[in-house]
């Protein structure tokens, strides 16, 4: 089975493919601009076994995207893979049918462990403890630090 990785940015895309490959290397990752391409691709090259997708592609805006997927691959796990913030699209993302929701503002490891966990069955819900849990330290070093990052706030 492939990996299709659907974004309409290259730079974003073919990073994106490249992280699969590095994590996949005996699956094919094939790179698509837009939705309209998917099923063409997916006859053509054989069926997914994961889809990553950007939300706004220029045949698909918003959670409309993740609704095609799953009516066209509905077994198929769906990384949703955005840079829009998580507070605003993720639990509707997840509502029509997304596995899971990585913010293009996270760092590598967080997208590579989200999309492991897809391709290796590992329960998510330990990827967004560990996430969650990374947030709060984030957020209690940055209490105490100054405006500037390197120095502690005087009382």
């Amino acid at each position: 089975m492939s990996i299709y990785v659907v974004d309409d940015h290259p730079m974003m895309r073919d990073g994106t493919a490249m992280m699969m490959r590095r994590l996949q290397p005996h699956r094919k990752v094939v790179e698509l601009r837009c939705l309209a391409e998917l099923v063409p691709s997916a006859d053509a090259t054989g069926p997914p076994g994961l889809i990553v997708l950007d939300l706004n592609l220029p045949d698909a805006v918003g959670c409309s995207g993740v609704r095609r997927v799953k009516r066209q691959f509905s077994h198929v796990p769906l990384a949703v893979y955005s840079a829009s913030p998580a507070d605003d699209m993720e639990a509707d993302c997840i509502e029509a049918g997304a596995d899971v929701y990585i913010e293009k503002t996270a760092g590598a490891s967080e997208l590579v462990a989200a999309l492991r966990s897809l391709l290796f069955d590992i329960p998510l819900c330990s990827l967004r403890l560990a996430r969650d849990q990374g947030r709060r330290r984030i957020a209690s070093i940055a209490e105490v630090m100054g405006p500037h990052g390197s120095h502690p706030i005087s009382g």
